[in-house]
């Protein structure tokens, strides 16, 4: 092999790596919805002796959302939900006053349970598992 031929064949060797590696760093999160869990590693933790006070309020983080939809302290009391509208992955937004999610990119809408409101999402948003021990409530 002439040296040209083998460093032709090494850089086309080194691109395809360098293109594989780029497209598994371009993959999605880790995290797991839908009552799953991300291996020990919590999306949110709140205290709900000073956060979460009144109904509507929210907490984000890891791409997750917490919303108190109740008065109690309970898991029926709250919602985890993905971040990731279920139309083309775009991030939806909450707005609290008016306890729903808008997608600014195609204009889906989900109530504060993850229910789609408006399309075009045809499905809820993903659900994100909640556990609560003594004032500390936990998402992931």
């Amino acid at each position: 092999m002439e040296r040209r031929d083998f460093f032709n064949s090494f850089g086309t060797a080194a691109l395809v790596a360098g293109i594989s590696g780029v497209a598994a760093s371009c993959s999605k999160s880790s995290g797991t919805p839908s009552g799953g869990t991300t291996g020990g590693n919590a999306l949110i933790t709140a205290d709900l002796s000073s956060e979460l006070a009144s109904i509507g309020s929210a907490k984000q983080g890891g791409g997750a959302i917490l919303i108190r939809t109740g008065a109690g302290n309970t898991v029926s009391d709250f919602s985890a939900l993905s971040l990731t509208c279920t139309h083309q992955g775009c991030t939806v937004a909450y707005d609290q006053s008016s306890s729903q999610f808008a997608c600014p990119c195609h204009g889906s809408e989900f109530t504060s349970t993850g229910a789609v409101l408006q399309g075009p999402a045809a499905t809820a948003l993903a659900k994100f598992k909640i556990t609560i021990n003594g004032n500390t409530i936990t998402v992931g």
